[in-house]
């Protein structure tokens, strides 16, 4: 997540779980690892040279641009500066020093290059990608070609509102522009032959060619944008895609490439029919090849999209987009070659059985010679999420095709580990749309999803998934749909549908009906319910929420279409909806125009919260007013957060299309979404942590996780000494834990609401991580009973006990006692020894673990750190 995530985009609290007494010994630094890791996994954030700031970042960002230095080795670019290196076998996000979308990449002997929007030009050296001094003019490139790593060539237009092309060369040392032998608003593609001969493509059918010493225009026989070319090794044959036009309604039997051989830029009719017209014309395609790549004339690939709008009628008017993988004759999806619905931009190819392609949605594909594969990606359209703060787990429900009949869908619950991109249990369910997840904050793995499928007409059967370990268990439950639910608690689930149904769970699904317009939320808070649906419908109960009887009706204009309710406390709640919000209090309801169509709002205090829509629209709430922060991005349905800093926005991505022409040809299914992550960005470099220093990957990714900060000015301070409260803070934004501000005051004597960490102390003793000094240390200190002592450096000892406790791990004491200055009758020997025994911490020789020795802010981001990612 992107994401990133973040998307893209700290140190800790402490205090063990039982008291300690004596003070702390002080300026040791014994090295606390247990085994390295070879990449920094830098993904929940996109890194920035900033101060880290939440914002929203995409998890499946697009990617523009894939090259392979090797089998083993390569890169892949794309949107908010995403980068991806492989590495061990895998796809690795990168730490970016840029948020701008990066277009391509070129590796080359021990280095790359890497080229993107708004004149970002980088060079990757000493473990770390660098911002490289651009051409004096702004550029947005589109591609780069290096030659040598002194000698290279990038393309793309100008930052003007009326853009003109950009052709610049490298020396070495500078960037440096060379003038176009041709007008045009652009150039997409560069492919050097050697450094005296090389090509570029670009819009309006444009090519150039470079020989003797200069670039010279060539007739390419077309108008249409070239966006790809590739070459032969010796020059001697290429192509290049173009987008194509034909006016008609389209069938799969060509994309559009151009043919060099024999010195000449002609057609590829050759290679088989490029359109077949018929008659009444209603649709506009236009064919899209982005990527080429070829071996030799006979083995080659193509990826691209292909894009249909409806013009027989403004109201129906609309876009579908269907990638493409053709192979050595061009086929298209209609050869079998490969399909989905999303393009594709960019493509490899290392050898006849190894092919790489990337795209949409963070899409990347893998061809081994037989079948081509989806390695990563938007794995499903998300309806709904949630969150369990006990075992760091999101829950993501939705589907992985969906089109107008139960045969066409396919719902799909996925339970991931946010932290380290892994997933822990997927399930898929034929036929069932799923609308909405909701999990019991517990140790256990415990949560319901919701959903429907089609019956006959427009009669939908309603359906419940328990989600555990062992699976998801289906039933059905309803005859109407069922579209947004809450667990209250293990034993007490609600949910509401169509035709204002209602479904209460207290060890079974029973279903009634409140009123008749379709609900489409439900909350709850504080004891008190809430549903909102259709036709102004807002309902509250502080009852039995399975008696119909028992809900109070809030008055509204009975006229606005009600999507979703997020509540504040017993007596306050938002409702959003068809360009509508409504604060309500008790049981008065204040309306607001939105100029939003808002499906799902969250409030995360009373003062803080946030709607999306399907609009691609976010809201946020500060406690004054309601703002759009961001407008035009992705369709969003559904969001959660685990604290002010930290949340999640799923949606659907490509949208079906209807069926053109009286043939139903176009009702085809999507298998895509989006996730977006808001979490701050990161810092990405600390000049006193170089890539060599043994901590730098931990410190790096917890950086881009917005759970450690350094001092200002790109500082660290690796071998500074933690303090309890330091740790406090970390272990929190770790763990994700809602900032705790309690009623009764702080808990803390020496730790008031004026302290600057005091929400994050108070929320990591809220969830019996730490507790406080004893007594007779209070009182020696001069403080007051029960105290923190925040400011005292956090030992060894301490620091395994509370991050153990933070994590719920089960004891583990196989083996032990492993260290002979922790013996059974320790108070940290479980704790230890159950964080030893899962890779997170070992000894610092000879048998010991020094528990009482200070822990350095290096040792407490790798303990942190290989926390989140252990198994």
């Amino acid at each position: 997540m992107k994401r990133k995530y973040s998307s893209a985009l700290a140190a800790l609290v402490m205090m063990l779980a039982l008291t300690i007494s004596g003070g702390l010994s002080a300026n040791a630094n014994p090295t606390s690892v247990a085994g390295g890791k070879s990449q920094p996994q830098a993904a929940s954030a996109r890194p920035s040279v900033a101060e880290p700031n939440p914002s929203w970042h995409d998890q499946y960002p697009d990617y523009y641009k894939v090259r392979m230095a090797s089998a083993n080795d390569g890169w892949i670019v794309g949107a908010e500066g995403a980068i991806r290196r492989y590495a061990g076998g895998q796809w690795v996000a990168y730490a970016s020093p840029v948020t701008t979308t990066l277009r391509s990449v070129y590796p080359i002997s021990n280095t790359a290059f890497a080229v993107g929007d708004n004149n970002v030009i980088m060079q990757f050296s000493n473990d770390a990608w660098q911002v490289t001094p651009g051409p004096s003019t702004c550029a947005n490139f589109r591609d780069l070609w290096m030659v040598s790593p002194s000698d290279g060539w990038a393309v793309g237009s100008t930052c003007a509102i009326t853009p003109t092309a950009v052709l610049d060369h490298y020396n070495g040392s500078t960037w440096q522009p060379t003038t176009v032998p041709t007008s045009t608003t652009g150039l997409n593609a560069v492919q050097m032959i050697s450094s005296t001969e090389g090509w570029a493509v670009g819009n309006t059918g444009t090519i150039l060619h470079y020989t003797g010493g200069s670039w010279h225009n060539v007739n390419s026989g077309i108008s249409s944008d070239i966006y790809s070319i590739a070459m032969l090794p010796d020059g001697s044959e290429g192509w290049a895609g173009f987008v194509g036009y034909n006016g008609y309604c389209y069938t799969y039997n060509n994309v559009d490439v151009i043919h060099y051989i024999g010195g000449v830029w002609g057609s590829t009719l050759s290679d088989g029919a490029k359109h077949k017209a018929v008659p009444n014309p209603c649709m506009v395609s236009y064919e899209e090849a982005y990527g080429i790549a070829a071996l030799s004339a006979t083995s080659r690939w193509f990826v691209g999209a292909y894009s249909y709008v409806a013009t027989f009628s403004a109201t129906s008017q609309g876009a579908y987009y269907q990638g493409g993988i053709g192979s050595n004759t061009w086929d298209g999806p209609g050869g079998g070659v490969d399909t989905d619905a999303y393009p594709l931009y960019s493509v490899y190819m290392v050898a006849d059985n190894n092919v790489w392609a990337v795209g949409y949605s963070g899409y990347i594909k893998h061809y081994d010679g037989n079948i081509w594969s989806t390695v990563a990606g938007a794995p499903l359209n998300i309806y709904g999420l949630d969150y369990n703060p006990t075992r760091g787990e999101l829950y993501q429900a939705g589907t992985t095709s969906e089109g107008t009949s139960n045969q066409a869908n396919t719902g799909s619950i996925l339970v991931t580990n946010p932290i380290n991109a892994s997933t822990v249990l997927s399930c898929t369910t034929p036929q069932v749309i799923w609308r909405d997840v909701a999990s019991a904050a517990s140790a256990d793995m415990d949560a319901w999803t919701v959903g429907y499928s089609y019956a006959t007409g427009f009669t939908y059967n309603g359906y419940v998934a328990h989600i555990t370990t062992n699976g998801c268990d289906v039933a059905t439950v309803a005859t109407a749909s069922l579209n947004s639910l809450i667990v209250v608690s293990p034993s007490l689930a609600v949910a509401v549908g169509g035709l204002g149904t209602l479904a209460v769970y207290t060890g079974t699904w029973l279903t009634t009906t409140l009123g008749t317009y379709d609900l489409n939320g439900v909350a709850y808070k504080n004891g008190r319910y809430w549903a909102v649906g259709k036709q102004g419908t807002i309902y509250t109960t502080i009852s039995d929420p399975g008696n119909p009887a028992n809900w109070q009706v809030v008055p509204t204009n009975g006229q606005d279409d009600f999507h979703s309710v997020s509540a504040v406390s017993g007596s306050e709640a938002w409702v959003v909806g068809t360009h509508v919000r409504y604060h309500v209090l008790g049981n008065n309801a204040t309306r607001e125009d939105s100029s939003h169509n808002l499906n799902k709002v969250y409030m995360v205090t009373s003062s803080n919260g946030w709607a999306v829509g399907g609009d691609g629209s976010i809201e946020h709430f500060d406690g004054s007013g309601w703002a759009t922060p961001i407008n035009g991005g992705p369709a969003l349905n559904t969001l959660v957060f685990t604290a002010l800093g930290e949340g999640w926005a799923g949606g659907p991505s490509l949208q079906v299309r209807s069926a053109c022409c009286g043939d139903g040809s176009y009702n085809q299914p999507y298998n895509e979404g989006h996730l977006l992550h808001f979490a701050p960005a990161c810092y990405d470099y600390y000049t006193d942590v170089p890539p060599s220093y043994y901590a730098h990957s931990y410190i790096l990714d917890l950086s881009c996780r917005g759970i450690v900060s350094g001092m200002g000015g790109h500082i660290y301070a690796p071998n500074a000494n933690a303090t309890r409260i330091q740790f406090a803070k970390i272990i929190s934004l770790a763990r994700g834990w809602m900032l705790a501000t309690p009623s009764s005051g702080q808990t803390f004597s020496d730790v008031p609401p004026s302290n600057p960490l005091y929400a994050f102390v108070e929320a990591a003793y809220a969830n019996h991580a730490i507790s406080g000094a004893d007594a007779t240390t209070c009182q020696a200190r001069g403080l007051a009973y029960p105290c923190f002592l925040p400011n005292d450096p956090i030992s060894r000892a301490q620091a395994v006990v509370i991050t153990v406790r933070a994590f719920g791990w089960p004891i583990n004491t196989s083996g032990g006692p492993h260290f002979s200055d922790v013996q059974l009758a320790n108070f940290a020997y479980q704790a230890v020894e159950t964080a030893y025994n899962r890779g997170v911490v070992s000894g610092v020789g000879g048998g010991l673990f020094a528990p009482n020795a200070s822990v350095t802010r290096a040792q407490i981001a790798k303990i942190v750190d290989l926390s989140l990612t252990s198994p």
